[in-house]
């Protein structure tokens, strides 16, 4: 049978092959993933060091029943499930599942594996590989908790309505089977008589999507339809194209049912109530509105709007306001109102016509909703949104790198082991293929670690172990364990030391920050002189690192220890923006001060200081 893809060469072994060579087992041994190969009968042919390191199971002779030991029980039919159909189908497996850690704490992995072909069409062998996605898995849960937890019906889709996610309330008013529902039975939500209306907003005909408002009704779980207020916005890329549409649904049925229902009893509505004549004269207001704004109603004329209005948001309120009434149509606005106190709070206001018996508007009745704090989390919202996808995006980029490098000295390495030639396999050639490899495993294992370290620095949970510490030689330890990098770089770099300088640190982590103000003074160099400086005053120990790039303007020094903050932008440089976020973070931890001086132009100074401990006697 021939597989259902077209399989790249690379995966083409001939059935001689020996997947367990040294130079497979130095890239699988020294990797954090799990990474296993599997023959066609099921049975496990090799198993890399990490399985043994996280399971604590032996490496060798890997049975199916290990597998099943460690598979978290909820997850061991689905996994067998998944197997039996990717076997039948030759396919390729991608699933996530737990897998139980020596100490018996369950963590998500996510497992990819693909078939090998031989020359025949036969799979006789699967690669597979199991990454480690709990901390992301725990970041995504924290996410949802976060929107779950707002009162508000909110959903995220793609362009073409695929990939819809809601947050819980969407799910328990309209009591829908999250794993059965279809975008069909969201749109059955919507009440028949307002559908007609709501569609095209949602379905432009000359397929130009819009944000936009509306009023609707939603059928809850027990049949009965309630209004909501919906508003869908879109995220578009640089060409206008949208990307993502966002929306919100919040239930308004109270208000309407006071507004229809008791209007007359203006006074007992906890919003403001009004109604003006044609001109815009308050003829009416309930005693919310005095309360608010320290206006009686009978003082407020057409052109006292100015006063109450935000000036930013005056000129489209009067401009809708004057649309409506030269239409006599219903009107709606959202703006700023200042109280008495000079403070000024978001309003929903909606007004509706009278109409006299020849047709003609006599009066305006409307009522104002205070949304203040429907817009606070709405912005929350989009804030971390825009963090999440930030994040995301920038950790995709800066972990492909270092694999894409592996791959390419893997494949390069490759080749020349099939060419065969001794020069190319000395022990000399072989020594820097295997430096440059542990190089980029290494830039890979600080961008992981850096992750990590925001998660426990958001949980709180960032540890330092105090112990007295000399900060000279742990300088010298982490420019060492940098030596890799700093030999590919132009820049010099100088170390002055005033002798040993005795501390409280934990050597890990004061070895980080040093690594960190190092990284970043040679990204932001431009191949200028590093200088490195550690000496002590009467009270601390001190560490100043300083480059020669562009410097940091004096409106961007506050923010520059943030996370996601960058040195410089617009330099071309790559990053997290994570580097001086965790290392000001950790000095934190030790009680300690970070700061920075920097001039445009002349370049910067980290200067780091540390508690110090005098030597005894």
């Amino acid at each position: 049978m021939r597989p259902p893809f077209d399989p790249p060469e690379t995966l083409r072994l001939p059935a001689d092959a020996t997947p367990a060579s040294d130079l497979f087992r130095i890239l699988a041994e020294g990797i954090p993933h799990i990474v296993w190969i599997m023959r066609a009968d099921g049975a496990v042919e090799y198993m890399n060091r990490a399985w043994s390191t996280y399971t604590g199971l032996a490496q060798t002779e890997v049975s199916p029943e290990d597998w099943r030991r460690v598979t978290h029980p909820d997850d061991i039919e689905g996994n067998l499930e998944e197997h039996r159909r990717a076997r039948e189908a030759h396919d390729r497996i991608a699933r996530e599942f737990r897998l139980r850690r020596h100490d018996g704490v369950y963590r998500w992995f996510i497992a990819r594996s693909e078939p090998v072909w031989d020359a025949e069409g036969k799979v006789y062998r699967r690669f597979g590989v199991a990454t480690d996605i709990d901390d992301t898995k725990q970041i995504q849960a924290k996410l949802a908790e976060m929107t779950d937890s707002i009162p508000q019906i909110i959903w995220t889709s793609d362009a073409d309505e695929s990939n819809v996610a809601y947050n819980r309330k969407w799910w328990d008013y309209t009591g829908l089977d999250r794993a059965r529902s279809s975008p069909a039975d969201a749109i059955g939500c919507v009440h028949p008589e307002d559908i007609e209306r709501i569609m095209p907003l949602w379905r432009p005909k000359d397929g130009k999507i819009a944000d936009w408002e509306a009023e609707y009704r939603l059928r809850r779980h027990d049949g009965v339809y309630r209004w909501h207020l919906g508003r869908v916005v879109s995220a578009r890329d640089e060409n206008g194209a949208v990307k993502k549409r966002y929306g919100t649904a919040t239930d308004i049925d109270e208000t309407k049912r006071i507004f229809e229902e008791y209007r007359l009893l203006g006074e007992t509505v906890p919003s403001f109530v009004w109604v003006t004549d044609v001109e815009g004269r308050m003829v009416y207001a309930n005693s919310r509105w005095e309360e608010f704004t320290g206006i009686a109603a009978a003082k407020f004329g057409s052109g006292d709007w100015e006063k109450v209005i935000h000036p930013d948001d005056f000129p489209k309120t009067v401009a809708a306001w004057r649309e409506a009434g030269a239409k006599g149509a219903p009107y709606e606005a959202e703006f700023r109102v200042r109280g008495k106190d000079g403070r000024y709070r978001w309003v929903l206001r909606r007004a509706a016509p009278v109409r006299h018996d020849d047709g003609n508007v006599i009066r305006w009745i409307g009522v104002s909703v205070d949304i203040s704090d429907q817009k606070r989390l709405e912005q929350e919202l989009r804030a971390a949104i825009e963090v999440r996808d930030q994040f995301l995006a920038v950790c995709s980029h800066e972990l492909k790198t270092p694999l894409t490098l592996l791959e390419l000295h893997a494949e390069s390495f490759k080749r020349k082991y099939v060419r065969g030639n001794p020069a190319d396999l000395t022990g000399e050639a072989l020594q820097k293929y295997f430096d440059r490899l542990d190089n980029h495993l290494k830039r890979l294992d600080r961008r992981i670690n850096d992750m990590l370290d925001i998660s426990r620095i958001s949980t709180g949970r960032l540890d330092v172990v105090l112990e007295e510490i000399d900060l000279v030689a742990q300088t010298r330890a982490a420019l060492e364990n940098l030596a890799p990098e700093l030999e590919n770089t132009a820049a010099a770099l100088s170390l002055a030391e005033e002798g040993p300088v005795a501390c409280a640190g934990d050597p890990h982590r004061i070895e980080q920050v040093i690594a960190n103000l190092v990284e970043n003074a040679l990204k932001y160099g431009k191949g200028k002189p590093v200088e490195i400086r550690v000496h002590s005053d009467r009270t601390s120990a001190i560490l100043e690192v300083r480059d020669r790039g562009p410097g940091i303007a004096p409106e961007n020094q506050k923010r520059i220890f943030g996370r996601f903050e960058r040195a410089a932008d617009g330099t071309g440089v790559s990053g997290l923006g994570l580097g001086l976020f965790i290392a000001s973070e950790i000095v934190a931890a030790h009680r300690g001060e970070i700061s920075l001086t920097s001039r445009p132009g002349e370049g910067s100074v980290f200067t780091v200081r540390l508690p110090k401990i005098e030597p005894e006697g």
